[in-house]
Parts: C-alpha cells; structure tokens; sequence
C-alpha cells in the first residue's frame, strides 16, 4: 500500500521561468574571450587522427557485373533451379490485437497480456473471432472487418507474427503473439500454395541469381589475383585494378571509429591504420568481409591528431560563451527570486507580472508525467508537503539556459483501494523484481569490495 500510495502520488504544481537569453541580451564575447576560451579547451576542438584510402573492392555483383548473359544461359539456369523460383505460399488471416508499445513498462506489459490471454479463454469457450475482433482489437485497419487482414506472404507482416501463421493449421487459432505493436491471437482462415513461376514474370530475379551464381564460382580466382598483385606491387593499386577492369574507389576521410558502408568494418580500419599500411605506405593484405565481399586499400592521406583552426570553431565558441552566461545570469537571478518565495514575501503570479516572466498554468503531474519538464518534475517531487496556507517552493536549472521557479500547492496520494486485482496484482509483481534487482546489485558490490574480482575486459 505505501508503494502504490507514493508511486501513484499526484502533485498540483506551476512553474516559471526566467529567461537566460533575455537577461543575457545583446551579450557578445570580445574576441579576446573567444581565443581565451579556445586556448584554455584545446583538448575540446581536437580532430582525430584520420586517413582517406583508395580500395578495390570485390563482390558477387561486381564480378557479375560483366557477365554475359544470354534467354539460353537463363533457362539452362531456370530449368536447373526451379525449386528457387517457387511462388510462396499465401495465408489468409485474421487478428485480434492489444496494443502496448515495444518499450513499454512491465505494468503496462502484464495488463495487456492479461487483457490477451482473457479473449484466447473466450475464444476457448466458443465465442465468435470476429465479434470480439470488432469488440476488442487496436488495430484500426482490421477491427471493423472482423480481424481479417486479406492473404499475406513472407516478408510482409512482423517477423514474429508472420512465423506464427505459417506455423498454424486451418482454422486454428495461436496462443497470444508479442510483436512491436502488441500481443496478438491469429487464425488462419484459408491456405494457398504456392506455385511454379514462369521464366517471363521471373527473368529479372532469375538473370540475378544467375550472376550470382555465376559470380561466386568467379570471386574466387579474382581474389586471388587481386592478392597476388597488390602484394607483387605493394605501393600502387594500378596494377591490380587494371588487371581486373576496376576503377579503385576513393575515400571520405574517416578515423579510427570507421567509416561508411565496407569502411565501417572494424576489420578495414585496423587494415587502414596498421603500420605497414599507414606508415610503410604498403597496400594492406587481401581483407574479407561479410557478404562474400573483399578488398585490399592502401592510405593515399593521413592526418595525426591536431586541434580544428580557431577561425573554424569560432561561432561554435561564441555560442557556448552565449550559452553560459546566459545559464550563469538565469541561475543567479532564479535563485535570488527563490530566496523572496522561500521568505513568504512574494509569490510567483507577483514575480512574473513584476518581471514579465513567463507563467505555466498549474497542472497535476505524476512522477512520469512528460506535461512539464523533467528538472521540474523531479524537483517537485523533491519539495516537502506544502501547508494549508503555503505551497512548498523551489527552482531548478533547465538545461536550456533558463531557470524555472515552482510551487507545490496540492499533493494528493495514490489510493490503493482504487486498483483492482489485476494492477494491484502487477504492482506487487514489479515490487518484487525491483527488490530483487536492488538485493542482486547489493550483493554484487559486496562481492567486488570483500572478494578478489578478475573482470576480463578483452572479448
């Protein structure tokens, strides 16, 4: 009971705020504070250290690229795969879902797999899918229509739901399914096979597995040369490119994070900056990657670590000098603001007539409310129990550069008498793994101070 009378606790509370930008003004910093502050945070505009590369890269579509293809070498294909070319089968399903968003809380979770699991026992006893789709289902595009969502195929619905239907026997109705949207009972109402494509309405996926195929025997022997020749010429990518009909591609300038596409391999950048290739300007070793994919670069640019020119990080400077001072004057004036509430001799409808402050209506917040903002929810929750005759104040600094001044005029406690068995159900479960949680890390920081620890770091 004392965990749902403080988790569900309300707080009647207004704020305002005292503007940092309009106390700031016209506020601009000499060029002797910009190159001050420059200097004192060099470590702050530091560019690590970067490189660009050319590479020759190797993959199933590149070496397809150049295949010829002809109808004959195509249906010779087809006819040698036709299970490949199968047309999927279709199902024709119907569904009742409870909607909870994917990262929802495990209260919200438990009500909603209640609610679930309550339809699949009247589902059990008779009941009719579709008057309880039209009764109880969230999803607006189905719910009129009795659940019926039409055929589908592979690849068209959640991963989750879709592997429950192609699962399910005619007529059959699933046990309760989680996917992002929420938790969902599927029937299957018909089945229809898939049939043989025809080599017409399929050329286009049948001459791209072809050159796939075709590619994969070829990638082999190319990856070879390309190895031997980058090696045999190890300051030049010339030789191999020409050799193979490849244009090198060249690079953006990327540090030791990585890149994009195949330079964010991990396996690239170590290549990238190893000693032979970023130092001794060799041409890296034969590099293979995900998806049959491979390649050899070589650093055509380096860069050690340096700090960015101050005229580039100027305006960047003056913002945050802007930014600060006017987070500075915001705080100082809140809080002597704060000190006139705390002292009964003001109150904040004075303040922001006095000041032309800007003055939030008074609105009812929960410890999750998003109505106001987080620094101000929090610190409202913080504040003691205002008297019959004076709210509880406080303020807080927002990250914006403002300072928001509150009162608490009203709290209200949760009451457990309003729950019903279910959330009450819930809440207890959600204690108890929060105690479970706070007892497991109580011990785990028991452990590492009184016994001798070894945390291996490395992968």
């Amino acid at each position: 009971n004392e965990s749902i009378r403080l988790r569900d606790q309300e707080r009647e509370t207004t704020y305002m705020l005292v503007s940092g930008e309009k106390l700031a003004g016209d506020y601009q910093p000499s060029d002797e504070e910009l190159k001050a502050y420059y200097d004192s945070r060099l470590q702050d505009h530091m560019v690590p250290e970067r490189v660009k590369v050319e590479y020759i890269l190797l993959s199933p579509e590149t070496v397809g690229a150049g295949l010829e293809v002809t109808d004959e070498k195509l249906r010779a294909y087809y006819d040698q795969h036709k299970d490949e070319f199968q047309a999927p089968e279709e199902r024709k399903v119907r569904h009742i879902l409870v909607q909870v968003d994917e990262n929802a809380d495990a209260e919200t979770v438990d009500a909603a797999k209640a609610k679930i699991e309550d339809i699949a026992k009247r589902l059990e006893n008779g009941e009719s899918f579709a008057a309880l789709a039209r009764e109880f289902s969230d999803d607006p595009g189905s719910k009129e229509q009795g659940g019926d969502v039409g055929w589908i195929s592979p690849g068209v619905m959640a991963k989750a739901f879709e592997d429950a239907a192609y699962k399910l026997e005619k007529d059959k109705i699933s046990e309760p399914v989680r996917t992002p949207f929420g938790f969902h009972l599927i029937e299957v109402t018909e089945i229809k096979s898939g049939g043989e494509g025809s080599f017409d309405a399929l050329r286009g996926k049948i001459e791209t597995a072809y050159r796939r195929n075709q590619a994969e025997q070829l990638l082999f022997d190319k990856a070879e040369k390309l190895a031997d020749l980058s090696y045999e010429t190890p300051d030049s990518l010339a030789p191999a490119a020409e050799a193979l009909q490849l244009e090198p591609i060249q690079s953006d300038w990327f540090d030791r994070k990585g890149g994009k596409g195949v330079l964010a391999s991990p396996k690239v950048v170590a290549a990238a900056f190893s000693e032979d290739v970023l130092q001794e300007n060799n041409n890296s070793e034969l590099i293979e990657l995900e998806d049959d994919q491979v390649l050899v670069l070589r650093v055509v640019e380096h860069e050690a670590e340096h700090p960015q020119a101050f005229e580039e990080v100027k305006d960047r400077i003056r913002a945050t000098l802007k930014r600060e001072k006017a987070s500075k004057l915001a705080a100082a004036k809140g809080e002597e603001l704060l000190k006139s509430l705390q002292g009964g001799s003001t109150s904040l409808e004075q303040l922001a007539e006095e000041n032309s402050w800007k003055l939030e209506p008074a609105a009812t917040i929960k410890r999750n409310s998003t109505a106001v903002p987080a620094a101000v929810r929090d610190t409202a929750f913080g504040l003691p129990r205002p008297t019959s005759d004076k709210p509880a104040v406080g303020g807080v600094a927002l990250g914006n550069g403002d300072y928001a001044l509150l009162s608490v005029s009203k709290v209200t406690d949760g009451d457990p008498s309003k729950l019903d068995e279910e959330a009450r159900k819930a809440g207890k479960e959600q204690l108890a793994r929060t105690k479970g949680e706070a007892q497991f890390n109580l011990m785990g920081r028991y452990l590492r101070e009184h016994a001798k620890v070894e945390i291996n770091t490395e992968n």
